[in-house]
This record gives C-alpha cells, structure tokens and sequence, in this order.
C-alpha cells in the first residue's frame, strides 16, 4: 500500500509539473515536452529499481509469511546484490509469458471462427481461460523458484534446510 500512494504521489506531481506550461500557454510547448521528458528519465530508472527490488515480496509473504512492510524488507535484502540477475530473469519470464498468451490467442482464435458461433466461442474461451491459469501458476511457480535460489545464494540453504 505504502508502494503504491508512493507511485501516485510522483505521478501526481510529475502530471502537475507537466501542466504547468501547458497550462499556462494553452497547448503543450517545448517546455512542457522538456519537462515530460525530463520526469520520464528522473523517474523510469528508479522506478525500474524499485520495481526489481521488491519483485519477491509475494513470496516472502507466502513463503514466509511475513507482513507487508517486512516482507518488502525482505525482497529487498535477496535482490541486493543479484539485482540484474533478478532483473534479466523478470524480463525473460515476462518475454516468455507473453510469447505463450499470444501461442495460445493463436491456438484459440481459430477455434472461436469455427462454423456455428456459440458453441465454439465457449470452446475457445473456456481453452484459452485454462490454458492462461496454467500459464499464471508456471509464473507462479518461477517466481518461488527465483526466490528460494535467491535465499540458498544469499543464506547458504541446502534442499535439507528446504525440506
């Protein structure tokens, strides 16, 4: 919660700042795109940062079972120090996933124009509702592997300490 009234408070303010010339010219000058871009940069990258940084929070509070704030601590604590690591591994299973929803958009397309309408929209739809479930609980399953391997390196856990 405290994440997020954080990221609301910067885009509020950088939307006010990115105003300010607009509205006082009436239309988006040079100033205002300066400013757009200059909140982009200043932003983006800690933003990024951030958003690496805390990426295992959920499994600290599944695993765990820690509190929010303890749980961001956490996260915070295992990706120090393997933070592009964390950050490669984040983007390849965000290229995969999105690589497998578009397989399957491909697989269930088809199925829903299908000669006679409703009965093969269902097929598809209900084929295209399992299929992205699998999908959201292999995510899942990555994320708490990345996690546990980031507690064995930072820890020294075996499968011993595990089981």
């Amino acid at each position: 919660m405290l994440i997020v009234l954080t990221v609301a408070v910067l885009i509020g303010l950088g939307t006010t700042v990115w105003l300010m010339p607009a509205v006082s010219v009436g239309t988006p000058n040079l100033s205002s795109v300066f400013v757009a871009l200059f909140l982009l940069v200043a932003l983006l990258g800690p933003g990024i940062w951030v958003a690496v940084s805390v990426s295992m929070t959920t499994s600290a509070i599944a695993i765990e079972g820690q509190g929010v704030l303890g749980s961001i601590r956490r996260s915070m604590r295992l990706v120090k120090g393997r933070w592009w690591a964390t950050a490669g591994f984040l983007l390849l299973v965000g290229l995969l996933g999105g690589i497998a929803i578009q397989l399957i958009q491909l697989v269930a397309l088809p199925l829903a124009t299908v000669e006679g309408g409703g009965g093969a929209l269902t097929i598809a739809s209900a084929f295209g509702v399992l299929t992205q479930g699998l999908l959201v609980a292999a995510i899942a399953a990555m994320y708490t592997h990345w996690y546990i391997d980031l507690r064995a390196r930072r820890e020294g856990l075996t499968t011993s300490d595990l089981g």
